[in-house]
């Protein structure tokens, strides 16, 4: 069956495609009870699904993703159930936005040294095709993909491989923002009053690093999910029986437009996951009105 989806993204995120009103219809058709929306490094569409839930049968929790660094591994955590007005949180989101937006106005200034000046003109052309009714994206900032896949397209590298070693180049120029410490991350998740969930845990990752990185503090592994294999998934739901984590389910869904994005789709998990959940989630900042 499929129940909940506590790992999605809208148009808010850096790589989102979706709006926040498409997501709950998406969760409404699949018969979703309870969702929540991470957006990367966010809580922007928080306002616009709180109103949107207020009039829909599928209970919507605040969500984030944000991105860590962990024994120089770059590890997901999913904030669920937190406080989006908390004052801490957003000090912190407010700092990574002026980061990554520093690093992107670096990197065009050093591609149009390298006389590369066309993909700020570019950039600008695909933000209004992609998202005519999100004007709000023009000023947000973009991930390498996709100025990595600009530069190909319009006409500036003459292959993938080509834009790929421009873009190194000029990240290095640029000073790339170093990823936050995962300790500083799940205490502002816990602060907020949020569940820290570890996000679809990779097949590469020994089974004592996995170990080691849930006693870093995380409440829950994210192990119903499309990029977990059902052999750690099954070894990895008895490791949490033992050790009291709590376990998830995510799509990772992105959204698709004109090309770009990708779709993510649930795994079923059993019922008895939304109990779990639901419990778990009681004891959260928005837990108890929203359930």
């Amino acid at each position: 069956m499929l129940a909940v989806d506590l790992h999605m993204h809208s148009y808010w995120s850096f790589d989102g495609f979706s709006s926040p009103a498409t997501l709950l219809r998406r969760a409404e058709v699949l018969g979703l009870k309870l969702i929540a929306v991470t957006e990367h490094d966010n809580l922007d569409s928080w306002a616009e699904l709180e109103q949107l839930g207020a009039t829909s049968d599928v209970s919507i929790l605040p969500g984030i993703e944000i991105t860590t660094n962990w024994r120089s591994l770059t590890v997901g955590i999913l904030g669920i159930g937190l406080d989006p007005r908390n004052g801490a949180l957003r000090e912190f989101l407010t700092l990574v936005a002026e980061e990554d937006l520093a690093f992107q106005r670096n990197w065009m200034a050093a591609a149009e040294e390298e006389g590369l000046g066309e993909i700020r003109s570019a950039l600008a052309s695909w933000v209004a095709w992609i998202f005519p009714d999100f004007p709000e994206r023009k000023h947000r900032y973009v991930p390498e993909w996709i100025l990595i896949r600009l530069l190909e397209e319009c006409g500036l590298a003459s292959s993938s491989s080509e834009a790929h070693a421009i873009n190194d180049r000029l990240v290095k120029q640029a000073g790339h923002p170093e990823l936050p410490a995962i300790d500083r991350v799940l205490d502002l998740v816990h602060q907020s009053g949020g569940l820290a969930v570890y996000e679809h845990p990779p097949a590469n990752l020994a089974r004592h690093d996995i170990l080691d990185l849930m006693a870093t503090g995380l409440d829950g592994i994210e192990l119903f999910h499309g990029g977990v294999s059902s052999s750690l998934r099954e070894e990895l739901i008895v490791v949490a029986e033992s050790e009291g984590w709590l376990v998830t389910a995510g799509s990772d869904h992105h959204g698709t437009r004109n090309g770009w994005g990708r779709e993510g789709s649930l795994v079923d998990h059993p019922e008895s996951l939304l109990a779990s959940i639901r419990n778990a989630l009681s004891a959260t900042a928005y837990g108890e009105t929203r359930l």
